[in-house]
């Protein structure tokens, strides 16, 4: 299903809608839930990828994290976690190689 997931994430990128829908519709419609309609809007099939990704990967290490950085929708997490500041959309960038690479310097924003 992951492949899946990464094929849906694409046509979505892509605006192949049609084939994105269809591609998420083959998803839900196995774990038994209704189909999405064909004539769905962009930013509302973002939102539906959005949560069955959320569904099918709750208990996957960062998998969230990284398809809401890639969608640009970060700002998300701040619903769920009270605490998170702009600058947790980047890790550090770790000491030794700060060291032993200068051009990676400044260090990322907030560490």
């Amino acid at each position: 299903e992951h492949a899946y997931a990464i094929l849906a994430e694409s046509l979505l990128n892509q605006n192949k809608l049609p084939q994105a829908v269809e591609t998420l519709n083959a998803i839900r419609t196995k774990r038994g839930l209704l189909p999405l309609s064909t004539n769905i809007a962009k930013e509302e099939l973002e939102q539906e990828f959005l949560q069955e990704m959320y569904r099918e990967f709750f208990t996957e290490n960062g998998h969230r994290f990284y398809t809401l950085k890639r969608l640009n929708q970060l700002s998300q997490i701040k619903e769920v976690k009270p605490n998170w500041k702009e600058y947790n959309s980047l890790f550090p960038i770790p000491e030794k190689q700060l060291l032993i690479n200068t051009n990676l310097n400044p260090q990322n924003n907030g560490y």
